[in-house]
């Protein structure tokens, strides 16, 4: 029989794993080892209110949980469900990694809040802007498992006729902007246009994404292409004025944005990223309201090779030779 040369111990051999999952299915543990975990819940929609001089405020992005140690056990199947995305006035959904085994526990990321209309911004994973109103609140939990939640809170609404909607919260976690803000990045290339600012007509900023580079998110294009750069949960703006650009709520169009829609003015506000958890955009009166993004889940692990010992070449040689080797 050939011999081994130094210590005999098994070698150990796992293949990597890059798991998308973009709408309800399973996960069958191939090996029990620990996986990079990313769970990304539905944005929430943004608000709106057919009232004659009322904004709605930006839906608030879905919660965000990832960690790098996240424990599975092999032949054990996870069930996994993908969050959607609110309609306008609602909440986005939760999106779950179900553990069977007894711990650590299931990991839940908490949809989006819903933007507020004539009132306040819902809580949520990220919260809602306010509609004339106050802020929802960020509510994302910390998960076991040794994952980390994220979320932000959302911005508030300018009280009276035509005041501007309050952002929603981003995964940052960055809190939405307050409905009279100067946005700090650019509104589809046009600038901000900070001489008019401030204006209590003006939507407010959504917060901004986080990213994650090991997973397909919003990329450099602001597309939610594979492969991107990772951007997740994004918050959307809140509604505005409808005569000045650019009073509707702005979101990033560099990747930073997250997924986050762009709150109304003028027009329709537009909807979240599909796959990344983004907000949507505040109305414009009774204008077109934006849809929360869908979420995301996504399972990571580096292949993996050990082995200490080698085999005496000398005798693989003769056996090989012979037709003995095994």
């Amino acid at each position: 029989m050939p011999r081994l040369i130094g210590a005999a111990q098994t070698s150990v051999f796992q293949e990597a794993l890059s798991n998308n999952y973009t709408s309800n299915s399973t996960f069958e543990a191939p090996a029990t080892r620990d996986i990079e975990l990313l769970v990304v819940a539905g944005g929430g929609g943004g608000g709106l209110n057919p009232s004659p001089g009322v904004h709605g405020g930006g839906g608030g992005a879905g919660g965000v949980a990832h960690g790098t140690s996240y424990p599975i056990v092999k032949g054990t199947t996870y069930p996994i469900t993908v969050g959607a995305g609110g309609a306008g006035n609602a909440a986005g959904s939760n999106s779950v990694f179900t553990n069977p085994v007894s711990s650590p526990e299931t990991v839940t990321s908490t949809g989006g809040g819903n933007g507020g209309i004539a009132g306040a911004g819902a809580a949520g994973g990220s919260g809602g802007g306010g509609g004339q109103g106050s802020a929802g609140a960020a509510n994302q939990a910390n998960p076991a498992g040794g994952l980390t939640g994220y979320g932000g809170a959302g911005g508030v609404g300018q009280p009276g006729t035509d005041g501007g909607g309050g952002g929603g919260g981003g995964a940052s976690p960055d809190a939405g902007s307050g409905g009279t803000t100067a946005p700090d990045w650019p509104d589809g290339g046009a600038g901000p246009k900070a001489p008019n600012y401030p204006n209590v007509q003006a939507g407010g900023q959504g917060g901004a994404g986080k990213q994650f580079p090991a997973f397909p998110g919003v990329g450099t294009d602001n597309e939610n292409a594979t492969p991107g750069t990772g951007f997740f949960g994004g918050g959307a703006g809140g509604g505005g004025v409808s005569n000045t650009a650019p009073f509707g709520g702005p979101h990033k169009t560099l990747p930073q944005s997250g997924g986050g829609g762009h709150g109304g003015y003028n027009g329709a506000a537009t909807s979240g990223t599909a796959n990344t958890g983004g907000g949507g955009g505040g109305a414009h009166h009774a204008s077109t309201v934006g849809s929360g993004g869908s979420g995301y889940i996504g399972i990571r692990a580096d292949e993996v090779f050990t082995g200490s010992s080698c085999w005496d070449l000398r005798v693989v040689f003769r056996e090989q030779k012979a037709g003995d080797w095994k």
